[in-house]
């Protein structure tokens, strides 16, 4: 039986994928923070429509998609964040969680004394949930 041809694979690499490797970890805190935001905005569109429809309270369709949004981001970070790892990725939750707490600060909602547990538990939640994204982001990194 004749040996099979086989077409040659090119493995050259994107010229945005090198910037991304080269780019400092601490970089990927602020866009992985971007991301949570991006993310979370229309998930907590359609998470208040569906606790509304399942006559949940508000509060339980915004913590699930901000736990969603962390972990998108995360699995972001970890999977094209270069040098980045679940640190990086974690910091990212937790960034992402204290610019939601100050824009709803410089908004108006709640007075500081209602927002600071409100940030802690944004903040722990976003962490946790960040960080568990960047292990599977960054698990399923070729190699």
């Amino acid at each position: 039986m004749p040996d099979k041809r086989r077409l040659p694979v090119l493995q050259t690499e994107a010229p945005e994928d090198a910037a991304a490797a080269r780019r400092p970890p601490w970089q990927w805190v602020l866009i992985g923070g971007g991301f949570v935001l991006t993310i979370w905005v229309p998930l907590v569109i359609a998470g208040l429509w569906l606790a509304r429809a399942l006559a949940f309270a508000p509060i339980f369709g915004v913590l699930v998609t901000f736990a969603l949004a962390c972990c998108a981001a995360g699995a972001l970070v970890g999977r094209f964040g270069g040098r980045a790892r679940e640190r990086e990725a974690a910091l990212a939750g937790l960034s992402g969680a204290l610019v939601a707490c100050l824009i709803a600060l410089l908004g108006g909602s709640p007075r500081f004394s209602m927002l600071a547990p409100a940030a802690l538990a944004l903040g722990a939640l976003g962490t946790t949930m960040a960080w568990l994204g960047g292990r599977a982001g960054v698990r399923s990194r070729a190699k």
